[in-house]
């Protein structure tokens, strides 16, 4: 910058001569045209120095192996993707999504791999009630649309996850599923995954009732017969 004041000074004292020297110039076109014309293409030169000064001073500093380190304009090399959808250490999040957009996919296609994304595997998976089982593959359904629309849509305009989430709502809704009407829920399924990358239901069988539930018929003659027996006593 120290220089390109310096030009300017040089340039605004060069102008004054020519001002002073007007009418010389009127009097010979020739010397006039010269001397417009040398001071256009020094006036060029300085506006190279400055944008080339400028482009000096934005340019990314060479790394150790001497090659320029360009800053990423992808979202997946954000901190903010990295919190997002928390992949594995050393993952990059779209590495992460690739493979969880296949294993999703794979359950939500295929009940019996439903053990894949459950707390506590098969053992869980034979504890969870046909309806449960079902919400789970609906939820994996869902969360691999988002996924899938957010690694091609991530950088552009306007897109955003929750802008994909509700792209994924649409999608199914126009094939006929409508189980989720709420881009918020699809977020939510997501924070619910991301971790550990499976769902904890809370199962509802007879074997994870209370005790007095669970022996249930053979209560109900009992009680019947001792209620016989008291009446006919009496």
């Amino acid at each position: 910058l120290e220089n390109v004041a310096s030009f300017q000074e040089v340039i605004d004292a060069s102008k004054s001569i020519e001002d002073r020297t007007a009418d010389l110039f009127k009097k010979f076109p020739a010397f006039k045209k010269r001397t417009q014309d040398s001071f256009n293409e020094f006036d060029f030169h300085l506006q190279n120095n400055v944008i080339n000064s400028r482009i000096q001073s934005v340019s990314p500093e060479p790394n150790p192996e001497g090659c320029c380190v360009v800053p990423s304009t992808s979202y997946f090399d954000s901190q903010q993707a990295y919190d997002l959808f928390c992949p594995l250490p050393s993952e990059h999040p779209g590495d992460c999504l690739q493979r969880r957009i296949t294993l999703l996919r794979k359950v939500a296609n295929n009940r019996k791999e439903l053990h894949l994304i459950l707390d506590g595997g098969k053992d869980q998976m034979d504890k969870l009630e046909v309806t449960q089982q079902d919400e789970i593959m609906y939820k994996c359904l869902y969360l691999a649309e988002a996924y899938e629309l957010f690694a091609v849509f991530k950088n552009a305009h306007g897109w955003n996850w929750r802008k994909c989430c509700q792209a994924a709502i649409e999608k199914l809704k126009d094939v006929g599923i409508d189980r989720i009407n709420n881009e918020r829920k699809i977020e939510t399924v997501n924070i619910e995954f991301r971790q550990r990358e499976e769902f904890c239901p809370k199962p509802t069988r007879a074997s994870e009732m209370p005790l007095i539930f669970q022996f249930r018929e053979t209560m109900i003659p009992e009680c019947a017969e001792i209620m016989n027996t008291e009446l006919r006593e009496s």
